[in-house]
C-alpha cells in the first residue's frame, strides 16, 4: 500500500464499499463504449474477472487522483493482448483501454465522492485523494477553459451573433433578467418556458443569458435555427449538447452516433461538477427557438429534454407559441408558459431590417444578385467565396454587399455560411423576388450540375453535399440535384452535419 494511505484503514466496510463502485464503475464504462450486447457481455465478463483482486489494487500508488487514474490506466492496458479477445471490437468501437480507464476513474471517483458526501465509510479516503484544494480548483479552472476552446468556443462565438454586443447590451429586459435569476437559485419549478411572436426578442434574451448567467450558475445552451445547416434538428442538438457536458464533467465526448443516449448520464455527471464548485453552482440549460427544430424523424429536441433532471439543473426552453402542446406528461406539458412583450428596440430591428432588405432587392447591384441567391438557397448555406463563384462578383462586391446593404439581414457562422438572420425575413424576401426567383434557383442548380458533372470532387461546396439545394423550398422551381453515392462519407465526417 502506498505509504500516505497507511493512515487511511482499508477494512471490510471500505473494501464492500469500493467493490460495489467499481462494479457500478464497469457497467458504466462498458455501455458507454456502444458496442453491440454480445461483445460488451464478454468485455463485462473480461473486466469482472479482472475485479477479483483486493481492493487496495485500485489504489495501489493513489496517492492523488492523478496517482488513481494513472494505475487504472495500467490495469486496463492489458486488454489489447491476445488472450483477452478484446482487441478487434474495442479498435472498431474507437474506444482504447485508456479511454476506457479514465471513464472507469471518473466513475470510482464520483462514487468515492458521493460516498462521502453522505457521511459514509470512504470519508476518511476522499479527505486523502482530495486533500490537494489546490489542485482541484486548477481542474474547474481548466474545465471552465475548455468550455471557450475549439469546438466549444463556437457556441459562445454563435451566441455572441445570435444576440446583443457587449458594447450595446441587453436592453430594456430588466424584469425579464430578474425573473429569470430568480428562477435559477429558486426552489420547485425546473422548467421555464418563454414564448413570444416573431421579433419579440427571445433569441437577444437567452444569448444574453448564456453568456452572462446568474450569480453561481454555469450555463450552456443550443440555439435551434430552421435556416442553419448546424443549429437545425434533434441530432445536431445531442452533439452540441454532448460536447459542452462532457467539457464541464471533464470526460471524453462521445461519438456522434451515442451522442444521444449518453445525454442523461453526461447531465448528471456535469451537475454533479458544478454542485462541487466554491461555492456551488446550479446548471441552466437553454434551448431557444424550439419551434424551429427541423427533425425529420425520430425524437424531436423537445423528447430529449430531460424528464427528471437533477436537482441543480434548470431549463429555459424559447419558442414561439406552438400549435400543439407537448406529448403528455412531458415537463413541458407541466409549464405555464411566460409571454415575453415586444419590446420597443426589437420593434426598430425589425423594422430596420425589412427596410435594408427592401432596399438591396430593389437595387441592380451585388446586394440584389446575393440576396436572391440566398433567397434561392432556402434562407442560407452560402459562404462568401461560394456566392462570388455563383455570381462572378469580386470578392470585395460580395463583402460590401454582406456587410453593407445587407448587413441588419445576415447571419455569418464561424465556418463562413451565411443565412438570413431571421427566418421570417426569408418570407419577405420571397415576397420581394416574386417572380425573379427562378432565375436564381436556376443558377444554383446549374452549379449544381457542374460539380455533378465531375463526380462530386473533394471541393465541392458543403452545401451541395449536406443536399440543402433538395431541401431549398424554392417555390417549386427548380428539379433537385441527388448528390447520393460517393459523397456520403464525407457528408458524415463534416462538423455539424447531420
Amino acid at each position: 500500500m502506498a505509504d500516505g494511505l497507511q493512515q487511511v484503514v482499508i477494512g471490510d466496510p471500505e473494501e464492500r464499499a469500493l467493490r460495489a463502485i467499481v462494479t457500478m464503475a464497469l457497467d458504466d464504462a462498458v455501455a458507454r463504449t456502444g458496442l453491440a450486447e454480445r461483445e460488451a457481455r464478454h468485455l463485462r465478463a473480461v473486466l469482472a474477472e479482472r475485479n477479483q483482486v483486493p481492493a487496495e489494487v485500485f489504489l495501489a500508488g493513489a496517492r492523488s487522483v492523478a496517482g488513481l487514474q494513472a494505475g487504472l490506466r495500467a490495469w486496463t492496458s492489458g486488454l489489447n493482448e491476445p488472450e483477452f479477445g478484446c482487441a478487434g471490437y474495442l479498435s472498431g468501437s474507437g474506444v482504447s483501454p485508456a479511454e476506457l480507464a479514465d471513464w472507469l476513474a471518473d466513475r470510482i471517483q464520483d462514487g468515492i465522492q458521493a460516498n462521502a458526501r453522505s457521511g459514509g465509510v470512504l470519508k476518511n479516503l476522499a479527505d486523502w485523494l482530495w486533500r490537494d484544494a489546490v489542485t482541484d480548483s486548477l481542474a474547474r479552472v481548466e474545465s471552465a477553459n475548455r468550455m471557450r476552446t475549439g469546438r466549444l468556443a463556437e457556441f459562445l462565438d454563435y451566441a455572441e451573433r445570435l444576440g446583443p454586443s457587449e458594447a450595446s447590451g441587453l436592453r430594456g429586459r430588466d424584469s425579464e433578467l430578474d425573473e429569470i435569476r430568480a428562477f435559477c437559485h429558486g426552489e420547485g419549478q425546473q422548467y421555464r418556458w418563454v414564448q413570444g411572436e416573431l421579433w419579440a426578442g427571445k433569441t437577444a434574451l437567452a444569448s444574453w443569458v448564456f453568456r452572462h448567467p446568474p450569480e453561481n450558475t454555469t450555463a450552456v445552451a443550443f440555439f435551434v435555427r430552421q435556416l442553419s445547416r448546424t443549429y437545425r434538428n434533434a441530432e445536431q442538438y445531442a452533439l452540441a449538447m454532448a460536447e459542452q457536458l462532457a467539457a464541464l464533467a471533464n470526460q471524453p465526448v462521445p461519438p456522434r452516433e451515442a451522442a444521444e443516449r449518453h445525454l442523461s448520464g453526461l447531465l448528471r455527471d456535469a451537475a454533479a461538477e458544478v454542485a462541487t464548485y466554491d461555492p456551488p453552482h446550479r446548471m441552466l440549460l437553454i434551448v431557444d427557438g424550439l419551434d424551429e427544430d427541423c427533425t425529420t424523424s425520430g425524437e424531436t429536441i423537445a423528447d430529449l429534454l430531460p424528464q427528471e433532471p437533477p436537482a441543480n439543473v434548470r431549463i429555459l426552453v424559447t419558442s414561439r407559441p406552438l400549435l400543439r402542446r407537448p406529448r403528455e406528461g412531458h415537463p413541458l406539458a407541466l409549464c405555464v408558459p411566460v409571454q415575453l412583450r415586444k419590446s420597443d428596440f426589437a420593434k426598430n430591428l425589425q423594422v430596420d431590417a425589412e427596410d435594408q432588405l427592401a432596399d438591396a432587392v430593389r437595387s441592380d447591384g451585388p446586394s440584389r444578385q446575393v440576396a436572391g441567391l440566398l433567397t434561392a438557397a432556402g434562407g442560407g448555406g452560402l459562404t462568401a467565396a461560394e456566392l462570388a463563384e455563383l455570381t462572378g462578383l469580386d470578392s470585395g462586391e460580395v463583402r460590401d454587399a454582406i456587410y453593407g446593404k445587407l448587413g441588419r439581414n445576415l447571419r455569418q457562422a464561424s465556418d463562413g455560411v451565411l443565412e438570413f438572420a431571421h427566418a421570417n425575413l426569408l418570407q419577405v424576401a420571397r415576397a420581394y423576388f416574386k417572380d425573379d426567383l427562378p432565375k436564381y434557383s436556376g443558377r444554383l442548380l446549374r452549379w449544381a450540375e457542374s460539380y455533378q458533372a465531375r463526380g462530386w470532387p473533394k471541393e465541392t461546396p458543403s452545401f451541395l453535399l449536406i443536399g440543402l439545394l433538395s431541401r431549398s423550398p424554392s417555390g417549386g422551381h427548380g428539379k433537385p440535384v441527388r448528390n447520393t453515392g460517393r459523397t456520403d462519407h464525407r457528408i458524415r465526417g463534416r462538423p455539424g452535419t447531420a
